[in-house]
């Protein structure tokens, strides 16, 4: 069970993991987030795990099979093999290779030895059959093979460990009988031999497109951009070509440049494996463009900053390439706005009605409307209305004088 803090378990939330959380330290079993106030993970104290889905099979219960997001480089993995009655034991990332990938996609890879034992014997029960007799659980990749059968060696009889160039780290026993079948399981020295000597041409065809047997960890880019290249070329399925994919991006050892050429050879791969289902979509270019004329329209339509801005969220899902014109029409835009704002006209015709106010009376209207326009012109209209004014009180003393 790997112990995750509030940050960890918060980004597990949201990517849709179920969350168990509990007081740090203590022996309590973890319990569910609903059992807590929303604010846990801002409190200190406490830590977190994901709660592991169970499943039902056969009327056997065990955790639901590893998918590949679960799965984390050098963490232990557990294969089922169900033709041999055994479980390979492999490390992530150092024993990767199609077959491992594909076994975890056909859900046949487990994240303990328990699980992995009740997952085959729920298999088995479902078709009718108990298995009975030592379960093999065979680590990979491991230079000193040994056997634990938890019972004292017999030194007169050769063990058949001392034969097998791939391991046995351990052998535990799967509950109940084969019906009917009582000898399926053989005892006897020599037939161990052969059994285990089955297990080891398994276990080499397993790995054969790793050098795990050496105790080597591939580090130069050059070198396993090769080997990911030759197993592209080899993928079949593209179930592997997704599997494989998700192996070489977690990769540690190779740059960005490297992860975009291999992503290429993986999508010409796929375009080979299905193109109906990877050959680009002639309609969805089409309805795309239309969608871009649609969204370019209302940018240019925008009457202000805030409308203008508000359009880009309309391509969150876009690539870089794809929002390009959007930001670029934005930016057009939202100069034009601001030069708007910045050169201000004078209405012609409140000032025309300024300049041809008949008396004052008038004029007194014409000045309230004045105050309603925008501020920068205010000044420019009130000292026409000051002129306007001035003229019509020089004529009424004018008039006066005459009189």
């Amino acid at each position: 069970m790997n112990i995750l803090n509030s940050n960890e378990a918060f980004a597990a939330m949201m990517a849709g993991k179920n969350i168990l959380c509990r007081a740090a330290g203590e022996l309590i079993e973890f319990d569910d987030l609903d059992q807590f106030p929303a604010t846990i993970f801002a409190k200190a104290g406490y830590e977190f795990c994901i709660k592991i889905e169970m499943m039902e099979l056969g009327g056997i219960s065990f955790t639901k099979p590893l998918t590949l997001d679960e799965i984390q480089d050098g963490q232990d993995v557990f294969t089922i093999n169900t033709y041999g009655q055994s479980i390979y034991i492999s490390e992530f990332g150092k024993m990767t290779c199609p077959a491992l990938i594909e076994s975890i996609n056909s859900g046949f890879v487990q994240r303990d030895a328990e699980n992995a034992k009740l997952q085959l014997q729920a298999m088995a029960k479902v078709l009718g059959r108990e298995l009975n007799g030592d379960c093999l659980v065979v680590r990979l990749g491991t230079d000193k093979p040994k056997r634990n059968t938890g019972k004292k060696a017999n030194n007169s009889t050769p063990t058949a460990a001392n034969d097998a160039s791939v391991p046995v780290e351990k052998k535990t026993s799967c509950d109940s009988a084969i019906t009917n079948e009582p000898e399926v399981w053989k005892t006897s020295a020599q037939e161990a031999h052969e059994t285990l000597k089955e297990t080891r041409e398994i276990a080499e065809a397993f790995m054969a497109s790793e050098p795990a047997l050496e105790g080597v960890i591939e580090t130069e880019a050059v070198k396993l951009i090769e080997k990911f290249t030759t197993q592209i070329a080899q993928c079949n399925t593209v179930d592997s070509v997704l599997g494989l994919r998700s192996i070489f991006l977690a990769n540690g050892h190779l740059e960005r440049e490297d992860h975009q050429h291999l992503c290429k050879l993986t999508e010409d791969k796929l375009l080979e494996l299905d193109p109906e289902q990877y050959a680009p979509k002639s309609a969805q270019i089409v309805e795309h463009q239309e969608y871009l004329d649609t969204l370019l329209n209302d940018v240019a339509l925008a009457q202000t900053p805030v409308e203008v801005n508000a359009l880009i969220r309309y391509t969150k899902t876009w690539t870089e390439q794809q929002r390009k014109p959007v930001i670029m029409a934005m930016n057009k835009r939202l100069i034009e706005l601001s030069k708007q704002n910045t050169e201000v006209t004078v209405p012609p015709s409140l000032m025309v009605r300024i300049q041809n106010a008949v008396d004052i009376a008038e004029l007194y209207e014409l000045e309230a409307e004045v105050r309603t326009r925008h501020p920068d012109i205010q000044p420019k209209l009130m000292d026409v209305a000051k002129q306007r004014r001035f003229e019509l009180e020089n004529q009424v003393d004018q008039v006066e004088l005459n009189s």
